[in-house]
């Protein structure tokens, strides 16, 4: 029925049976359809099983899905016009495949119950058919996006969405790869377990011949596996040749070598986190074939490097005569970076294939590379062990430069990408421990194994190291690459096998004394991951070797700061660049130390924390009125708190002597923070917010830190003063957090989650401390910040939030706070009002997470039973809103219910009853039943109060749509939540509108808003709501009663009623009445206003339509004055030729020759006038790179420089397309994945 409905508001869409936006809302309930799931749904009835049902459904869905498919394949992909069809029909897809896969059958077949995979190709005879249809669908998508590529509307895509990877096309083809992605991981995870059954029966395989004959899930699934195979080497080629393309275009629009440089310092620096989706996609594609695909991207790994070798060697040869590199001397710098370009990619491919993503010791070879990789006879003939060398060969000769003119023609992207690849896959390959698997490779083991098991892994680790060394040598000034590096160090330090081989290679004492003799020539944001990384690896080293190591850095670090500060002269060179340059380094390097400590060097580390506690202590003095240098310290603090173990101490002395130390830092900064003050309360510094956080992250670390007492500070490990002096730093810190930031601050989306973590922590184990080291202007500062977190979007915040007020209230209850001073109680008291009000009205009345209704009842209860008075005074404001009694009824009815239920919930008397110090607070799951049934659903909630209330149908309407995520992007609320935003008032009508109030007349919406006295308010500068907005005129709304989570003010919205108008007085005794005029006139006065609107912008664009036709007119006159000047000329030229050429007859006898002397001057004069531009351009002929066919000359320069890929097309339909060059692989055929040799235009390997 949807599906037949959607095909009528498709074909209908032009008359007045459906409205415009009918066909999307059709869409968009075959979305939701195609997702059905569940037993209920499908549920066995007295003709007909639940598994007959499920199928029945499935094959309605896939008929009607193939049939959109193909209408969706035979449209134009790239248009516009096709985007709601072709995103909606991708996304039915997608949901239906999730979905039936998740599924379980209950149907057994062969003794095995039947997998859901398999039960779709055996139930549903499309099944086949449609999944061929999926297949050729995701690639002509990608085909789509390759034709962009290559025709006029790049320009305008790239204007409009950024690149075609925005662009409505590829958000498809992610839709698609998600499903298919499903499918190909449901295959994979039965193999598995599979493999396993086998392996536990082994009599269970002995006949698998006879097995195969017969219907069951390993016959249905080997056969579908299969079908796999085949369409994925048909995706994967599609997406190799649509990223050639996207490299070629990425930098043929640099345009310059300074903007080819900046690309690598772009977006495309992120390809693999960008693109990680679509690259595992690749991967699980590649591993259905891993030879085939291993031996195409190999292939094109050996020709882009072979090539870049040429290049750089036609470089070499112009640097060693003398002369620079250009274009005609044989080296192309577009061609490099297209090389450089297109490796980085096909190296982001190979790592994504070979291994997974995880640095742990468990993360292991995937199977099907390692069951492919024990099929090779050789190393050589391993495909696996061949793309790894060729990626570390391909570092080393992007590093290895003889000449330094090399680096500013090299890539810093790529060696980028193969650090991240070879940090990826170094905890994989190298050094692996043949238990971790069954059957290993041979060739794997030979070349990255140990050399107990006669692997060369141990060289390959050495050659790393040196690769360290050049690379720092080479782009010491390229931070991004540096860090890439490090994190490469700090991959090889997690696994020990690995880090024990480092420490003791010949390498690493060189390349440890190579970093501390140069690391102020690196940048100083690297110098903190240097310092981690080497004492990381350090601790994998014998206990000498250890301790030199970590003697090293110490010295380093104190060199960096200690002794600068010791020195006479620092105060009068502190504000010197250079000196404030090294003791930022020394911190950021304590920094790093400290995130690098471990059970080996804790001791240490914390006796050098000992020591430039004072050192810290001073510079928070001197530099008082900085920022830099204040903030490295507060982030040294916090890695202080998280990363040293307080357990690992000694003795109650070393650890009172910790917390004092921490706690004079925190004086000390929160004296120097007042010369701050402007600086920190500055809400929209960056650098300031990330300061407060880590202040915040450092005092919640501290509470983590000790997370071994007990809700009552008293610890089974720690003596009780200790504890107790820990809560006195920890109250402190708060304390510092409330007196140096800004409230505004506070409330930043992203320092509230943190902040209210730390707030709920303190409540939770620090309460004593709490009530009697907080001073009480900061207790109100904190019962804002609860109030805050009421009813706030973030789930974390309101979770912690509510267990905060829970455990709070609780010890309120119980204790009475009758030891508290009487201004703190009063504080209190009055924060425990206004919590309950805010909590009460957030439950009633606002969208609220169901997960959370648990934690924030428990609040409600606990708040109710510190001030009955005042929860009875809430709802007799809420009867008193009401105008409905059957409204107060219905709450008087469930209230009463609620009450009695509470008196008997266990939970409730239990906390009542308690006697402890710190009470724990209420369960909250045993008030889950009493408060469902007392809070109204989510649906029901706005409804119940704007029924009760009388709100205008159309204001509760208006409301809810505003409350409706799924128009953010269209319509949403302003920023302070008093006024709401139309972004595009097309979309909405188009889109919005038809689903909330039955219409699609943006005017008619205008009209209705100004009965009601809305305003339209000028969008200005300041407010802007995206360029999306701006570039579609927004149009942006306000009512003083109309604001975000405020439904109680919506019975106070009214129907204007306009003053009587003279010309219209006497007509109010007709049959209408004077109401109804007055409507007719306010309808007539909105009409006007939006006519007089549209006549403004009319008359605008008109005026800026005469304006560009005058200047037309002026150029026109300018030319046609032009023209006749020529003319003239042109005149006088042929009458003074043909005056000579009748003197030179009249002498000669010649009277036939002044035509021919007329045509020739003619015909000299039209060419004159072609060449200078006056006349047609055929005469300029083709202009290689508009609009026509490449040259054969360019054509042999680009497979010269091996370019050209294996399989390029030469039919002439294609001759119009650019060049081959980005066309990695071409479309290939299913019979053989080798191409014609004859077609290969690559270099050799």
């Amino acid at each position: 029925m949807f599906f037949s409905v959607y095909e009528a508001t498709l074909s209908d869409q032009m008359h007045a049976y459906f409205s415009p936006g009918s066909s999307h809302l059709a869409l968009q309930c075959l979305v939701q359809i195609s997702g059905i799931r569940g037993k209920d749904i499908f549920a066995a009835t007295a003709s007909k099983g639940g598994d007959t049902l499920r199928a029945e459904f499935a094959r309605v869905i896939m008929r009607n899905q193939l049939q959109m498919i193909r209408h969706v394949c035979s449209m134009d992909l790239v248009s516009e016009g096709s985007e709601d069809m072709v995103v909606a029909t991708t996304q039915m897809v997608r949901r239906f495949i999730e979905t039936q896969l998740e599924e379980p059958s209950s149907t057994v077949v062969a003794n095995q119950q039947l997998h859901s995979l398999a039960f779709l190709v055996i139930g549903v005879p499309e099944a086949h058919e449609y999944f061929g249809e999926v297949s050729k669908f995701i690639c002509m998508l990608l085909n789509a996006a390759a034709g962009i590529l290559q025709s006029d509307m790049l320009q305008r895509i790239d204007d409009d969405f950024g690149d075609v990877d925005n662009y409505f096309v590829m958000q498809a083809f992610d839709e698609l790869a998600s499903a298919w992605s499903t499918v190909i991981n449901e295959i994979r995870e039965w193999e598995y377990l599979e493999d396993a059954a086998l392996n536990v029966e082994p009599s269970a395989g002995g006949d698998r011949s006879d097995a195969d004959k017969q219907v069951s899930n390993h016959s249905v699934l080997s056969s579908f596996n299969h079908f796999l195979v085949t369409t994925a080497y048909l995706i994967r080629s599609e997406y190799i040749q649509l990223r050639m393309l996207m490299c070629e275009d990425s930098v043929s629009s640099s345009g310059s070598r300074a903007e080819s440089l900046s690309l690598d310092q772009g977006l495309l620096a992120k390809d693999y986190v960008v693109y990680e989706d679509q690259l595992q996609f690749f991967a699980l594609l590649a591993r259905l074939d891993v030879r085939t695909s291993l031996d195409r991207l190999y292939e094109n790994l050996c020709s882009r490097c072979n090539a870049l070798q040429e290049e750089f060697r036609a470089l070499e040869a112009s640097a060693s005569e003398g002369t620079y590199a250009r274009s005609g001397d044989g080296f192309n710098q577009h061609t490099v970076d297209l090389l450089h370009e297109q490796t980085q990619w096909i190296v982001l491919m190979i790592g994504f294939t070979l291994c997974d993503s995880g640095t742990s010791e468990r993360v292991l070879i995937p199977k099907p590379v390692l069951e492919y990789s024990a099929t090779c006879s050789s190393m050589e003939q391993d495909l696996v062990v061949q793309c790894i060398m060729t990626m570390l060969k391909t570092l080393e000769f992007e590093l290895a430069s003889p000449l330094p003119s090399h680096s500013a023609y090299g890539s810093p992207l790529l060696v980028e990408t193969l650090f991240w690849t070879l940090q990826r896959i170094a905890p994989v390959y190298f050094l692996l421990d043949r238990s971790d698997y069954r059957n290993v490779s041979a060739s794997i083991v030979t070349a990255f194994g140990g050399s107990a098991d006669g692997g060369n892994g141990a060289a390959i680790i050495n050659g790393i190291l040196d690769l360290v060394k050049r690379t720092f040598d080479l782009w010491s000034a390229e931070e991004d690459v540096l860090q890439m590096c490090v994190s490469g160090l700090r991959t090889l330090a997690q696994r020990a096998a690995i880090a024990r081989e480092v420490t003791t290679s010949p390498q690493f004492a060189p390349l440890m004394q190579y970093f501390t003799s140069n690391i102020t020539r690196f940048p100083e944001a690297i110098h903190g991951s240097i310092i981690e990384a080497l004492a990381l690896l350090a601790c994998h080293s014998s206990a000498a070797n250890h301790e030199r190591c970590f003697a090293d850095l110490k010295s380093l670090i104190l060199r960096s700061f200690s002794q600068v500060v010791h020195t006479g002269s620092f105060m009068a060179r502190h504000q010197d660049a250079r000196l404030v340059n090294q003791l930022l380094g020394g911190l950021d390097m304590m920094d790093g130390l400290l995130s690098a400590a471990n059970f080996r060097n804790m001791e240490a580390v914390f006796a050098l924390f000992f020591e430039v506690q004072p050192l810290f202590e001073q510079l928070l003095t001197v530099y008082a009125c900085g920022e830099e240098v204040p903030r490295q310290v507060v982030q040294a603090m916090e890695s202080a708190a998280r990363y040293l173990d307080i357990s690992s101490l000694p003795d109650d002395e070393h650890m009172l002597r910790f917390s004092h130390c921490f706690r004079e830092l925190l004086q000390r900064y929160q004296k120097s923070s007042t010369n701050r003050s402007t600086l920190l309360h500055s809400d929209t510094d960056i650098e300031s917010l990330s300061e407060i956080r880590s202040l915040i992250s450092a005092m919640s670390h501290l509470v983590h830190n000790e997370m071994g007492f007990a809700p009552d500070e008293v610890s089974p490990s720690i003596a009780k003063a200790v504890s107790e002096d820990f809560g006195e730093t920890e109250v402190f810190g708060l304390y510092c957090v409330y007196v140096t930031a800004d409230p505004s601050q506070l409330l930043a989306p992203n320092v509230l989650r943190i902040h209210i973590q730390l707030l709920s922590e303190m409540v939770q184990y620090r309460l004593l401390s709490l009530v009697r080291w907080l001073p009480t202007e900061i207790w109100a500062r904190v019962m804002d910040t609860l109030l805050a977190g009421i009813d706030h979007g973030i789930y974390d915040v309101g979770q912690r939030t509510y267990e905060a007020i829970s455990k709070l209230g609780a010890y309120a209850k119980v204790t009475g706070l009758t030891n508290l001073p009487v201004e703190l109680r009063e504080v209190l008291g009055q924060g425990f009002k206004q919590l309950l009000s805010k909590l009460l009205h957030a439950l009633l009345f606002s969208p609220f997470d169901v997960e959370l209704v648990e934690y924030a009842g428990s609040a409600l209860v606990t708040l109710g039973l510190i001030d009955p008075e005042h929860l009875q005074s809430c709802f007799r404001e809420l009867f008193s809103q009401g105008e409905s009694a059957a409204f107060a009824e219905r709450l008087s009815s469930t209230l009463a219910k609620f009450n009695a239920d509470l008196e008997a919930c266990e939970a409730v008397q239990g906390l009542l009853a308690s006697t402890k110090p710190i009470p724990d607070p209420i369960n909250s799951a045993e008030l889950r039943q009493p408060l469902f049934e007392f809070l109204p659903s989510a649906d029901d909630k706005f409804d119940m109060f704007a029924m009760s209330t009388g709100v205008p149908d159309f204001v509760k309407k208006l409301f809810r749509m505003l409350e409706d995520e799924a128009h953010r992007e269209v319509v949403c609320w302003g920023y302070e939540g008093e006024s709401f935003v139309v972004k595009d008032p097309n979309e909405f009508s188009k889109y919005v509108l038809p689903q909330h109030f039955k219409h699609n007349n943006f005017a008619s919406f205008v009209r209705q808003l100004n009965k009601y006295d809305f305003h339209k308010v000028k969008v200005t500068e300041d407010k802007r709501y995206g360029d999306e907005a701006s570039r579609c005129g927004a149009w942006e709304f306000k009512h003083p009663r109309f604001q975000h989570n405020r439904p109680d003010l919506l019975e106070k919205i009214k129907r204007k009623i306009p003053p009587k108008s003279k010309s219209l007085g006497g007509v109010g005794s007709g049959r209408h009445g004077d109401g109804e005029l007055r409507v007719v006139a306010e309808d007539l006065q909105s009409q006007i206003h939006l006519l007089t609107h549209a006549h403004a912008e009319v008359t605008m664009y008109m005026h800026q339509l005469g304006k560009q036709q005058q200047v037309m007119i002026d150029e026109l006159n300018g030319l046609k004055k032009n023209m006749q000047t020529q003319d003239q000329l042109m005149e006088e030229f042929v009458r003074y030729l043909v005056n000579q050429d009748a003197a030179n007859g009249s002498g000669k006898g010649g009277e036939t020759s002044a035509p021919a002397s007329i045509a020739a001057a003619a015909a000299a004069a039209a060419a004159a006038a072609s060449a200078s531009g006056l006349g047609g351009i055929g005469a300029l002929g083709h202009i290689p790179g508009i609009g026509g066919v490449t040259s054969n000359v360019d054509s042999a320069l680009v497979n010269g420089n091996g370019l050209a890929d294996n399989g390029a097309s030469t039919d002439e339909n294609n001759s119009g397309g650019s060049n081959s060059s980005a066309c990695l692989d071409a479309q290939p055929q299913l019979q053989s994945h080798q191409q014609p040799s004859a077609q290969l235009c690559e270099l050799p390997r």
